[in-house]
């Protein structure tokens, strides 16, 4: 089924990333540095000495549990190509679950103004403000390295998202009037990072990626204490959380007058993101 090559990639790469991820990153290889369609991978089609070479170079990286979208510097999200880097989480399937749940609600909407606050490599406001047309986007996150992503990725897409540099712990964006707010904080807990990978815990930012065990809803506290007077009546807060504290936020929602609060689980049935709507 498998050429000679990918199968000697795929058997380097198993003892570090496991045989499923090794198989998934070796089809990567094959597709993004030798041009190889699907068809000509399941079928066996030998790579060239260059194209093998090709691949070859950035084995070692990934030996060192680096993750393909940083070896390759981009990755795909909501069909849309997103550059990344160390400074940028890599954008997860549940967060293009998060965009498809906004897509839905404002699919008939127009000239929509949001906000995505904790950017990062810019991936939810650029495939949103990609999709939902005449919108008016604004981000803001408090990396420089990272907010040079998101404007990179903006750009790749031609969005005009007015990208900001702030601590949404401490600074509030401009004063708007809101359709929406989307944010995917920092919401794994430090006493949790033993349980994460190689890959991600000597790889990807700390910095977007972990809060504190004390108080690990800081994040969405301070977002909607400062956002909820911004938000337009009918407006929303969208939120990808920890399935541990969805319920802890629910309740502390109850402080606030919204007229729905919705918890919807990801594909894997977890508790992952949450509705306020105004």
């Amino acid at each position: 089924m498998y050429s000679k090559a990918f199968l000697e990639i795929q058997n380097q790469l198993q003892p570090v990333w496991g045989e499923h991820e090794a198989r998934a990153i070796t089809r990567v290889l094959f597709e993004e540095l030798a041009g190889f369609n699907f068809s000509q991978v399941v079928m066996g089609v030998e790579p060239t000495p260059e194209q093998l070479k090709q691949m070859l170079t950035v084995l070692p990286q990934l030996l060192q549990s680096k993750p393909i979208q940083y070896v390759l510097g981009y990755t795909t999200f909501a069909d849309l190509k997103m550059m990344v880097n160390e400074h940028t989480l890599i954008p997860r399937p549940e967060t293009e679950e998060l965009v498809y749940i906004i897509l839905k609600q404002h699919k008939f909407q127009k000239e929509l103004t949001f906000i995505d606050l904790c950017s990062g490599s810019g991936c939810i406001a650029v495939a949103l403000s990609y999709y939902l047309k005449q919108s008016k986007a604004y981000g803001l996150e408090l990396s420089k390295e990272a907010l040079d992503k998101a404007r990179a990725n903006a750009a790749l897409h031609a969005q005009k998202i007015d990208f900001i540099q702030g601590d949404v712990l401490n600074d509030m964006a401009i004063d708007l009037k809101l359709d929406f707010v989307v944010s995917n904080p920092p919401y794994v807990k430090n006493s949790e990072k033993r349980l994460m990978n190689t890959n991600v815990t000597a790889y990807e930012p700390h910095l977007a990626l972990f809060v504190e065990d004390e108080d690990p809803l800081i994040f969405y506290k301070q977002i909607i204490n400062n956002y909820y007077t911004l938000l337009k009546e009918g407006g929303r807060f969208y939120f990808e959380i920890n399935e541990a504290h969805a319920s802890d936020l629910m309740i502390f929602s109850e402080e606030f007058d919204f007229k729905e609060r919705e918890v919807i689980k990801d594909i894997r049935s977890r508790d992952r993101f949450i509705i306020f709507k105004k």
